[in-house]
């Protein structure tokens, strides 16, 4: 027991989706010499990283107990000629020392890595961080201090004596293997296995649109304002809602930067990038350059609205989505408002199947919040 397989993320790359894909396959993973096993299927092996000493989020004895139980499923699980494979993205920015601690838990020798890494360049991955943080937090990082230090952590992983194999993989649909970042580790792990691996993809987070950001912040700012920093039901039940609808049909604007809010992320990441690619050639990682003044849309800069960084945002729409939240619009507790059936039909499909299954959501979401008049009215 002595091989790992370790993927390291990065952070918004479909790492919950490859894990998903990789737990629900373990049984026969085990089978072809693979052993795949946590004791916390949502969390995989963020925990881990516990055992180096760093703290994770959530409640640290529930996260000691879950972590001592993984160890104990793998060490059951496997057997002399077994690979172990690990995901997590708090693996990332692991140092050797800390690398060592934890797999020392597992294994008292280890005699090769092979590592795994997605990455995608940090102007794409900026909004889904700024979605990230608004679902714990109204604050946001501003454009110009974002950084994303991708360099130093791969290098930290390819420096490592103990790695066999680095396998550094672009995140963008035209790079992955049918477009699927699924399909494309299944790939990559049979590559470093030597065994046929197949890995059913799996449905992954579906965006946000602009408005929905918008009111997301204002529903931190507003509603959940003493909880801000950390994780609240509330505010996964309306993610929850927004990303179901929108499984159907967007409820409102596609994401994107304001220019200038574009580049200055690509300004404070252009070397990054450049150095990322002279290490591994074959990522060909792109990053616009902007050769024109873009100051003209910099309200950013002297605002913490997340509307600020947004090129489109319909304010309507806006107010269209507050009425359909019952802490925003508690006369629904009463009985659906008008403002609320116009919102209904703003947004909902015109294909009868479609409609009936985001009139079937907004129901389920209504129910969760209590307003049982609400749901009657609807169904009339």
């Amino acid at each position: 027991m002595t091989n790992f397989i370790i993927h390291i993320g990065d952070a918004k790359c479909g790492s919950s989706s490859i894990q998903k894909a990789m737990y629900s396959r373990r049984t026969d993973l085990k089978k072809q010499g693979l052993v795949y096993e946590t004791s916390a299927p949502s969390g995989n092996h963020f925990g881990l990283v516990t055992l180096a000493g760093r703290s994770t989020r959530g409640n640290s004895k529930t996260q000691k107990v879950l972590v001592k139980k993984t160890i104990r499923l793998i060490k059951n699980a496997c057997r002399k000629e077994d690979t172990v494979v690990l995901s997590a993205e708090s693996f990332f920015d692991l140092t050797q020392k800390e690398t060592t601690k934890i797999l020392s838990h597992i294994t008292r020798k280890v005699d090769a890595l092979d590592i795994i890494a997605y990455v995608r360049p940090p102007h794409s991955q900026y909004l889904s961080l700024v979605h990230q943080t608004l679902n714990g937090n109204e604050n946001f990082q501003r454009p110009d201090k974002y950084r994303r230090a991708l360099v130093a952590s791969l290098k930290r992983w390819k420096d490592d004596p103990r790695v066999r194999n680095m396998v550094v993989r672009k995140f963008d649909r035209n790079s992955l293997y049918k477009g699927d970042v699924v399909e494309d580790f299944a790939g990559v792990i049979s590559d470093l296995s030597g065994k046929p691996i197949k890995l059913e993809p799996v449905e992954t987070n579906i965006s946000l649109s602009a408005e929905q950001l918008v009111v997301l912040q204002r529903f931190r700012r507003e509603i959940l304002g003493e909880h801000n920093g950390k994780l609240h039901p509330d505010s996964a039940n309306l993610i929850n809602f927004f990303q179901s609808m929108n499984k159907i049909s967007l409820m409102g604007n596609k994401t994107i930067l304001v220019r200038s809010a574009l580049a200055a992320v690509c300004e404070r990441n252009t070397q990054e990038v450049a150095t990322l690619n002279q290490m591994f050639p074959h990522l060909k990682m792109e990053i616009p350059e902007f050769e024109t003044d873009v100051a003209g849309d910099d309200s950013w800069r002297n605002s913490r609205d997340v509307s600020s960084i947004l090129n489109t945002v319909d304010k309507d729409d806006v107010e269209r989505l507050v009425s359909l939240i019952p802490q925003f619009s508690p006369g629904l507790s009463k009985g659906i408002t008008s403002e609320a059936q116009a919102s209904l039909q703003r947004f909902l499909s015109q294909d009868q199947v479609a409609r009936a299954s985001q009139v079937n959501l907004v129901r389920q979401f209504w129910k969760r919040l209590n307003c049982g008049q609400a749901i009657a009215d609807l169904e009339k």
